[in-house]
């Protein structure tokens, strides 16, 4: 992808990154979204885990529109996938940073 993107672009892309690793480590699907059957989790799941492994052309952009390096992010990914819980727990202290840094830049309007 070439041309500037916003601090705002970039972060959004990284949350859909965000999400999607949370997805394919099976992390809060259930409690996020409780009405849902067990083959919906399960779908969604094993379709972020296939985003991180077929690293096709559309997961590279979304890492280049995120400034995040792909290869990085999929290597992360495979551990999450394997289920490494130290690899879950930064995961999970990503999410909370994230949250927390929305959080103080609307206090701060």
């Amino acid at each position: 992808m070439t041309g500037h993107s916003s601090q705002n672009e970039i972060d959004l892309w990284r949350a859909v990154v965000l999400q999607a690793l949370m997805d394919a480590a099976n992390l809060q699907i259930a409690s996020t979204f409780p009405s849902w059957p067990k083959w919906l989790m399960n779908k969604t799941k094993n379709e972020s885990q296939q985003w991180f492994t077929g690293n096709d052309q559309d997961f590279q952009d979304v890492c280049s529109m995120a400034n995040l390096e792909a290869d990085s992010v999929r290597k992360f990914a495979m551990k999450l996938i394997r289920g490494d819980g130290y690899s879950k727990r930064l995961l999970l202290e990503w999410k909370h940073a994230t949250r927390r840094q929305k959080e103080d830049e609307h206090e701060i309007q």
